[in-house]
């Protein structure tokens, strides 16, 4: 019961510590429902290749699902790359205004609406329209990049898709679904594209914060 509660990697490193190195695949199949300590809450990456994306790309590490949630869009028919690509972004710009503003994770007011931005100025005296607002979300996001970047994270972080994933799902409304490596490739393609950062995933170096 030691390593009850423990994370992951910590579970991985004692393991494989015991046992022969034949093991080691095994050993790390079993135990990557998670990345870096984050699990990947709430649903099924090997479904929403979208949310999958959201995994992947969160400056909080992968595994975090606070930063967009494409779900209900990819549900409803959001499938190209340059859709979900473009979802994902969005929603990210608008969480890293969330989290700056002080607001709830389950904030549901429209902070681009005109009545929130009235507000917000009525408080601060500061006036904004909807794309300078926006602005705001993306300099941070890439501010918090950028930081990533210096900490060695780079496309490889990014496109990394734990063995269990390829394994098609064997029961349910989407059996025989799994992640698709190909196509989420051409996802981050287009994301790092929108983001306007290089093929690697890194902020180009005269990025305006």
């Amino acid at each position: 019961g030691r390593l009850f509660a423990q994370y992951p990697d910590k579970i991985i490193d004692e393991l494989m510590a015991r046992f022969p190195p034949a093991d080691e695949k095994e050993i790390i199949f079993c135990f990557t429902q998670s990345y870096g300590g984050l699990g990947y809450a709430g649903i099924e990456p090997k479904v929403f290749p979208g949310m999958f994306t959201a995994y992947s790309t969160s400056n909080r590490g992968r595994g975090d699902h606070t930063y967009a949630w494409t779900i209900q869009a990819e549900e409803a028919g959001l499938a190209q790359p340059e859709e979900l690509a473009a979802y994902v972004v969005q929603s990210q710009v608008g969480k890293a205004l969330i989290d700056s503003l002080g607001l709830c994770d389950f904030f549901s007011g429209d902070i681009f609406s005109d009545l929130f931005l009235e507000l917000y100025r009525s408080l601060t005296g500061l006036t904004y329209e909807i794309e300078s607002l926006k602005d705001c979300g993306r300099r941070i996001y890439q501010l918090e990049r950028k930081i990533n970047n210096i900490q060695g994270r780079s496309r490889d972080y990014d496109a990394f898709i734990p063995p269990k994933f390829r394994v098609p799902l064997k029961e349910g409304p989407y059996r025989g679904r799994a992640v698709d490596p190909e196509f989420q490739q051409k996802i981050l393609d287009v994301y790092y594209r929108l983001q306007g950062w290089t093929e690697n995933g890194l902020i180009i170096e005269n990025n305006d914060f």
